[in-house]
This record gives structure tokens, C-alpha cells and sequence, in this order.
């Protein structure tokens, strides 16, 4: 039986060529799954977080991609998860995609998603073997963050984390690179849902302008469903480490980390 996939991207004066890759990308991976009858239908929509400012370059990106899609202009910038509702609010299809504008998606990525989601139906969330630009592995799947972790992946010097890398190792959970079906919290660059479970947890939660909605969506879709590593599902991710992106960027991280905590439960250790 084919289904039909809904693809969300937010941008924010996000970079027009690798906007095009990812969208070449996803049209290529699209095209495997509806090659191989599971889906019979797509469709993309692009939230422009600029209140309009770019909306016209954004509109010929899509255009030249040839690729179903729709551009969703916000009244102002939403931030990142109430940019993907934004999207979801034009309704769900049986799978969607939450993915990054700076993410290159593998030609059987979309294909071994919803695979494996048929055979597991338990499992409402998809996350993917991920590889940065340069050639690195970058972990998505993460244990429960405490704040000296993360203080110390952001902002420690090279040493003091070699010193703590054990530490820091557990909580990328770098031992495990098997396929799994008890991830905790998944990184938010690539969420390959099952329209159920993000219907079930009503998308992102409001609360969060920019970083750890993604963690909070976890948590609280974790509750009901599985989450799932599939290192078969595999993409290349340009973007990442708050950190090196200056000090809004770093404030942004920090009151949302307190948001998180607040709402889950703080962890000194």
C-alpha cells in the first residue's frame, strides 16, 4: 500500500546553494521511494522565517528543483519549532520529515526510513546515521543531557575535554552504532516520523524559540512510542555547534537549555 510524505523545512537567511543540494537531494531520494511504490505521493514546504525579505530567492531555489513543493511566508521569525508547526499546520500525511536546509540526504535514505517503519510499528520517530561536511561522524542520538556536559561540549578547551571525553562519549552514546529501537533523544537535523506519533505530541512544543525542542519532542513522543536509530538511513549535515555561531546564538541555547530543564528535571552530574 503507498503512502504519501510531507517534508518541512525552515529557513532564515539560510544559504541558497546548499539549500538547492538539499532539495536536489530529497528530490532524488523521493524519487527512489515513489520508484519503489511506497509512496504515490509528496509534497515539501518551506516556511521562510524572514517575514518575506527572502521569500522571492527561496521561490526560485524551489523552482529550479522542479520539486512539489509550497513556500510559507511567517508573519516574523518563529524560530525553528514553531517554524515546522507552521508547516504542520497545513495537515499531516501518513509520514513526514522535519530536516535542516543545510542536510544532504543519502538516495535510499527515504527509501529505508519508511521500510523499517513498516515492519516496526512501534516505532514513531526515524533518526539517521549522520556525517558531517568534512567527513566526521556527528552523533544524533543522545542520553539525558546534565549541564556540566553540556558546558563542557560547548565551551571547554581540547584538553579538558580529552579529560572528560568519557563522559562526553556516553552521552553522544558513541559505543552504540547498531540499529536500536531505545533512543531517548534524538538530534532534530533529520526526524523521520510516523504521522501518528508527531499528531500524538502535537508537534513542537511553543515554549522553545531555537534549540532543544528537539529534545523536549523526544521526550514527550518517547512516552508512547519508540524512537529508532537506523544507521542504514544515512545524510551529510553542514550545520551544528551553537557555540561557534556567537553570542545570540549562545543565549539562545542557554535560556532554551533552562526551558528544557524546567520542564524535565535538572541533572548537576
Amino acid at each position: 500500500m503507498a503512502h504519501k510524505l510531507s517534508i518541512s523545512l525552515v529557513v532564515y537567511h539560510s544559504d541558497l546553494l546548499l539549500l538547492e543540494k538539499t532539495l536536489q537531494s530529497l528530490k532524488q531520494a523521493v524519487g527512489k521511494a515513489l520508484e519503489a511504490e511506497l509512496l504515490d505521493d509528496y509534497s515539501v514546504k518551506i516556511v521562510d522565517n524572514t517575514a518575506g525579505k527572502n521569500r522571492r530567492e527561496v521561490a526560485k531555489v524551489l523552482a529550479r528543483t522542479g520539486m512539489n513543493g509550497k513556500l510559507v511566508t511567517a508573519p516574523r521569525n518563529l524560530g525553528y519549532g514553531r517554524g515546522h508547526n507552521l508547516a504542520l499546520a497545513h495537515g499531516y500525511d501518513d509520514y513526514h520529515l522535519v530536516i535542516n536546509p543545510d542536510v544532504i540526504v543519502h538516495e535510499e535514505a527515504i527509501t529505508g526510513a519508511i521500510r523499517y517503519l513498516q515492519k516496526h510499528p512501534k516505532v514513531g520517530l526515524i533518526t539517521p546515521l549522520s556525517q558531517r561536511e568534512e567527513g566526521g561522524r556527528e552523533y544524533l542520538c543522545k542520553a539525558y543531557p546534565t549541564v556540566p556536559v553540556l558546558l563542557l561540549r560547548g565551551f571547554a578547551p581540547a584538553v579538558v575535554k580529552n579529560r572528560f571525553s568519557g563522559r562526553l562519549d556516553a552521552y553522544e552514546q558513541k559505543d552504540q552504532d547498531k540499529t536500536r529501537n531505545d533512543v531517548l533523544i534524538a538530534s532534530g537535523c533529520f526526524m523521520f516520523f510516523r504521522h501518528e506519533a508527531l499528531r500524538c505530541v502535537k508537534g513542537f512544543s511553543p515554549l522553545f524559540f531555537m534549540y532543544f525542542e528537539d529534545f523536549d519532542l523526544s521526550l514527550r513522543l518517547g512516552k508512547t512510542w519508540r524512537i529508532a536509530y537506523v544507521p542504514t538511513v544515512k545524510i551529510i549535515h553542514y550545520g551544528g555547534n551553537s557555540a561557534k555561531k556567537g553570542f545570540r546564538h549562545i543565549a539562545f541555547f542557554a535560556r532554551s537549555a533552562i526551558t528544557f530543564f524546567n520542564l524535565h528535571g535538572w541533572r548537576l552530574w
